[in-house]
């Protein structure tokens, strides 16, 4: 009995066709998959159409689910001088000391040159009386859906832009 050696015969370029086929493939579910199951949504909001010279504002809201969870607005005065640099800053202050500061409401404040960063966090989801009344100078309120922040910020001139995580 003889014994035959089989030998596989393929064609590496169809093998690598199918190869890239496939990683292409888990590709796309793999980000079908993301877009369909993330967990958060931002909205995030620079004032463009409004910046001054002296005052840049970003405002950010964090949904989990349909939920609003968390509010963070970024807003940098530029002074023309120190002595105006330290009355913006001792008015901020007072803000600062009267509040109740805690994981669910930070207000930071930080002098860069001539120059202060405020910082502030609500965590909306555990203290939305506080965020509601923060934003009783607008449309919008705890309960408020991610369209229409989206629609107030965009009519007042902000650019937004909306990501998932």
């Amino acid at each position: 009995m003889t014994k035959r050696k089989s030998e596989a015969t393929y064609d590496p370029k169809k093998a690598t066709f199918v190869i890239c086929v496939g990683v292409i493939a888990m590709i796309l579910l793999n980000l079908v998959y993301d877009y369909n199951h993330h967990t958060e949504t931002w909205i995030v909001c620079s004032n463009e159409q409004h910046k001054y010279s002296n005052y840049e504002e970003v405002v950010k809201y964090r949904y989990i689910g349909d939920k609003m969870y968390g509010f963070y607005r970024e807003e940098v005065i530029k002074a023309e001088n120190k002595e105006v640099l330290d009355n913006v800053y001792k008015t901020f202050e007072e803000t600062r000391n009267s509040l109740d500061l805690t994981d669910d409401l930070s207000y930071e404040l930080e002098i860069k040159d001539l120059s202060l960063n405020v910082k502030t966090y609500i965590g909306v989801d555990h203290i939305s009386y506080f965020f509601d009344s923060y934003i009783q100078s607008t449309p919008l309120d705890h309960k408020s859906e991610i369209e229409a922040v989206q629609d107030y910020y965009n009519n007042e001139g902000y650019e937004c832009k909306i990501s998932y995580k």
